[in-house]
């Protein structure tokens, strides 16, 4: 299975305005299912998808843990901003997230370690949403 971080887009086979149906006709393994004030999360071992419950679309893709695909295909869960930082790319802290200015629709959480640096700290959650 291809497992490209395409912003705005999709993560893999799962896609940003797919419907609530054809989501979980697709989602091959256990899930979590958990309702919020305004959407219902749905969520595995590695990836956790929000459906708005006024438009019953995927709103948005979170990769976590052992999630193996990447964005442009080198920046997964593990790299760093400084392995960003190196492809040219620019990025901005926004409260708790970093987001990618040159490519909306993603951002990323960096991981709580011990000796913190925003650009050694691994990512710990890649997230894409809709714009």
């Amino acid at each position: 299975m291809d497992n490209d971080i395409v912003p705005a887009k999709r993560i893999g086979m799962y896609h940003i305005g797919w419907t609530y149906d054809r989501l979980v006709e697709h989602l091959s393994e256990g899930f979590e299912q958990r309702e919020l004030e305004l959407h219902i999360t749905l969520q595995t071992n590695v990836i956790k998808l929000w459906v708005s419950k006024a438009t019953r679309m995927v709103t948005q893709i979170l990769v976590f843990d052992r999630f193996e695909g990447k964005f442009l295909n080198k920046i997964g869960i593990g790299n760093c901003l400084e392995d960003v930082t190196q492809l040219g790319i620019e990025y901005r802290q926004n409260d708790y997230v970093y987001e990618l200015p040159d490519f909306p629709g993603i951002c990323f959480e960096l991981e709580d370690i011990d000796e913190w640096d925003e650009l050694t700290a691994p990512i710990k959650y890649i997230s894409i949403y809709e714009i």
